[in-house]
């Protein structure tokens, strides 16, 4: 389960959390309006559990993006988020 980042939108860093209720090979990727690949967040081997992971703002540019939760090779869940102007 992939829940929405916090906060939303966001200026200097927010969190993703995703809960697993299977074992298995996760990624959490990061892509732009485009749908272009920016980051994976994750990339490994989760146990049954809780997961967060922080994204700061300064590593992308202002936008929309959105992040997805594949497991085991399948996209399980797709959110998006947005980065405010942080020029403040």
């Amino acid at each position: 389960m992939l829940l929405q980042n916090m906060p939303n939108p966001f200026k200097s860093k927010t969190s993703i959390t995703y809960k697993l209720f299977t074992p298995g090979y996760v990624k959490i990727i990061l892509s732009d309006i485009n749908g272009r690949k920016t980051n994976k967040m994750v990339n490994a081997y989760k146990e049954i559990g809780e997961y967060s992971i922080d994204i700061p703002g300064h590593s992308l540019k202002e936008g929309l993006y959105f992040y997805s939760l594949e497991m085991d090779g399948l996209i399980i869940e797709t959110k998006k988020m947005v980065l405010i102007n942080q020029g403040e």
